[in-house]
């Protein structure tokens, strides 16, 4: 008897590819004690919605017509205030609202 494994459809594997990333933000039990995005200033939550929609820092500057060292001072600011290390990290944060 011939064992049946289910198949793979594309539907799938993007839902283990998805778990599979989020479970490395759910091992950390620092995540869930960051502080709210609402602590953001407006000009923050501005600059991580152009980063979440995957801008890079001369485009957002470009963009919100500052200089690009503008733009990492408030990237740094961010991942202080939601108590994150690198982009990746903040955009989830923000992506999960």
């Amino acid at each position: 008897t011939a064992i049946r494994l289910p198949r793979l459809t594309a539907s799938l594997m993007s839902q283990h590819i998805q778990n599979y990333f989020q479970s490395f933000f759910r091992q950390s039990g620092a995540a869930s004690e960051s502080p709210p995005s609402a602590s953001l200033t407006s000009r923050e939550q501005e600059i991580l919605d152009y980063a979440s929609r995957g801008h890079l820092d001369k485009e957002i500057a470009d963009l919100l017509s500052i200089s690009i060292w503008t733009v990492h001072n408030h990237l740094k600011s961010i991942y202080g205030k939601l108590g994150v290390h690198n982009r990746m990290q903040a955009v989830h944060q923000y992506l999960e609202k």
